[in-house]
């Protein structure tokens, strides 16, 4: 199988963190904007779109969505992250990731809102170690990363299985590292579930 398009992406968090503002409406930053910022690169993590979609519920949530991966849209760096707007993001990525995880056929996809449009830029890179040429993805923003990164796993046939422990879903299979028999998205949620299973008698 063909290795997915590099998505490079950088992001900036504000190191004085973030806040509610406008009854609940808006999420800015603390600091002045010519503070300085830490740089980010959250797509190296490659199912924040997974994470985004389990988390990101209530305003409450996307804050801290935010506190640790910075803005998610180019208003967000200045005036603050709308966050009706986010939460129908998250609400349609998860939508497409219930599709997804009953394995219905690709046309089931048009009975939702299906995919925003997404504003990338598109380079040619050369892998560091065979210096083979691969397409490199820019999105502008990381909500658009996001996206990108849930249309990958869609396209190329992700398999997805929700934790036994949490709920949250996750990928397995290739190219995860994930078996495909796996019920935990993590090995603590494995050990923590038997735990409880065992303190009840189980």
């Amino acid at each position: 199988m063909a290795d997915l398009p590099l998505i490079q992406f950088n992001n900036w968090r504000d190191p004085q963190g973030y806040r509610l503002e406008n009854s609940n409406q808006l999420v800015v930053r603390n600091g002045r904007r010519k503070d300085n910022f830490d740089v980010l690169e959250p797509l190296k993590n490659k199912v924040l779109y997974s994470a985004f979609a389990n988390v990101v519920i209530t305003p409450e949530s996307l804050l801290k969505f935010v506190q640790s991966y910075g803005p998610l849209t180019e208003r967000g760096h200045d005036q603050g992250d709308e966050v009706r707007r986010v939460l129908w993001h998250a609400a349609r990525m998860r939508d497409l990731l219930k599709i997804m995880l009953a394995q219905r056929k690709n046309r089931g996809l048009a009975k939702t809102s299906g995919f925003p449009n997404l504003v990338l830029h598109a380079a040619i890179d050369w892998e560091r170690r065979t210096f083979a040429p691969r397409w490199a993805f820019r999105p502008n923003t990381l909500l658009d990363g996001l996206w990108l990164q849930l249309g990958q796993a869609i396209t190329r046939g992700t398999r997805l299985q929700t934790c036994s422990l949490c709920g949250d879903w996750f990928e397995v299979g290739y190219p995860s590292d994930r078996r495909l028999d796996s019920k935990f998205c993590c090995d603590e949620h494995r050990v923590q579930y038997n735990s409880q299973k065992r303190s009840k008698g189980g």
